[in-house]
This record gives structure tokens, C-alpha cells and sequence, in this order.
């Protein structure tokens, strides 16, 4: 009797986890038909003078300091030193959404008003997209907790940007 038992959960369990990947395939085809949009060609509207920043070619990370603002490597060692948030901020989300890329190009005003306005829309977008996911993961898994966790996975990264 208890195998049976024990049968019947796990395949209860094999058939949950077999649902889950197949919602969060439907959920990615209907809110990410084609990807995420591309940064920052997408929220870059009008053309200024740029700036070129080395890069490891890995997800960069901040770390903040005294003197100002360091972009880590994934192995934590220190890839450039800005002293302008914004402008680390504009690094991360970059690296995140161009993987092997090894020159960060950004906005160069000296107030970065274009480059505070690019990562506001941003911001706005992946704020919107979240939502959307999460909604629609939660009318195919009636769980909220399931739903917020799918987003996250598809999400990835780009949900833990600190961006204001």
C-alpha cells in the first residue's frame, strides 16, 4: 500500500514540474515573442556624444566606495572606477543585456541627463514586463507564489538591477 502511495506522489510531482515548464514556455512565448529589447538601442532616442568604458566581457557588478564607484568582474575584480551611480548603473544593465561585449558605450554629458532618462525608461520597461509575466503566469497556475517565482527565472538578472 505505502509504495503505491509513493508512486502516485512522485508522479504526481513529475507531472506538476512537466506543467510548470510547459506554462513557463507559453508564458515566455506570449510576453517575450521575440526577447527582451535590446539595451539601450530601444531606450536610446536621440543621438549623443558617447562614451567608451573597457569591459571584462562578463555581468558586471557595483560595488560602491569612498572615492566612488567600482564595476566588478564576476570574479570580483575591479574592471573600471566611475564616479557617477548612474553612469555604474547604465555598465551593469549593459553587460547584463550584452554578454561578451568589451566596450560599454554610454552617454557622455557632463550632467548624464540622456543617461538618467535611458535608465528611467528602463527601469519602466522591466517593471512592466515583470508584471505582465507574473500576470499571466498567474491566470495559467492560479498560485501566486509559483507565478512571482517564474518571473523571476525568466526575468533573470535583470530583475536584481538597482536601478531608481
Amino acid at each position: 500500500m505505502s509504495t503505491k502511495t509513493n508512486e502516485r506522489e512522485l508522479s504526481s510531482k513529475v507531472a506538476t514540474k512537466f506543467a510548470y515548464s510547459e506554462v513557463k514556455a507559453s508564458v515566455i512565448k506570449d510576453c517575450l515573442p521575440v526577447g527582451f529589447r535590446p539595451f539601450p538601442q530601444d531606450f536610446l532616442l536621440k543621438e549623443v556624444p558617447m562614451l567608451s568604458l573597457p569591459s571584462s566581457g562578463k555581468q558586471l557588478f557595483i560595488k560602491e566606495h569612498f572615492l566612488g564607484t567600482w564595476l566588478l568582474s564576476d570574479g570580483k575584480q575591479i574592471v573600471v572606477e566611475t564616479d557617477s551611480e548612474a553612469r555604474a548603473r547604465y555598465a551593469v544593465a549593459f553587460s547584463i543585456n550584452n554578454p561578451d561585449v568589451y566596450n560599454i558605450a554610454l552617454p557622455n554629458e557632463p550632467d548624464d541627463k540622456t543617461l538618467v532618462e535611458v535608465l528611467a525608461a528602463y527601469e519602466g520597461y522591466l517593471k512592466e514586463l515583470y508584471e505582465q509575466i507574473r500576470a499571466d503566469a498567474y491566470r495559467k497556475l492560479h498560485d501566486w507564489s509559483l507565478a512571482e517565482k517564474l518571473a523571476g527565472e525568466v526575468m533573470g538578472e535583470r530583475i536584481n538591477l538597482n536601478i531608481n
